[in-house]
């Protein structure tokens, strides 16, 4: 039903699963609390699911920052970014494709350099999105790093 409803936008049916939980009727889950952000992002709506759940995991984290910078509200995906205990390579995608989505290059690649100062493993998806800032900067020497970086990092270059 929550896949239903997320698909469908279906805002009526994500708050009366939500107020099941309120009510105690429901007990709350990771699982549960996590496909109830994806149906309220989906209509637009996000904070309350997730900033009344009790415990965070990686997926709702950058669920709210993935929903966030779809619809443009970058500022608002920064601040939960900024506020994840651990962030992930999925993570720092959807911020940075974030940025591109609202033509900030600048500052997606200001992403790329804190990524390397992080050390997280990046994948192929991330360097799409770099390539892609690069492209859109027409900076030909920084795509050409980042080729070799992709060739050293042994990143899996299928989709590029």
């Amino acid at each position: 039903m929550l896949s239903t409803c997320t698909k469908l936008k279906d805002l009526d049916g994500g708050k009366h699963i939500y107020k099941y939980i309120k009510e105690g009727i429901v007990e709350p889950n990771l699982i549960l609390e996590n496909a109830l952000i994806d149906i309220f992002a989906a209509c637009g709506e996000t904070q309350g699911v997730f900033d009344n759940m009790k415990t965070q995991d990686m997926i709702s984290w950058t669920s709210i920052i993935t929903r966030f910078a779809n619809i443009g509200q970058i500022d608002l995906a920064w601040k939960y970014f900024d506020q994840m205990p651990k962030k992930d390579y999925v993570s720092w995608t959807a911020m940075i494709d974030g940025y591109l989505g609202m033509n900030c290059f600048i500052e997606a690649l200001t992403l790329f350099q804190e990524i390397q100062m992080s050390n997280v493993k990046l994948d192929e998806f991330t360097m799409v999105s770099i390539l892609t800032t690069c492209a859109h900067l027409g900076a030909l020497k920084l795509k050409k790093w980042v080729k070799t970086y992709i060739d050293k990092n042994s990143i899996t270059n299928d989709i590029l």
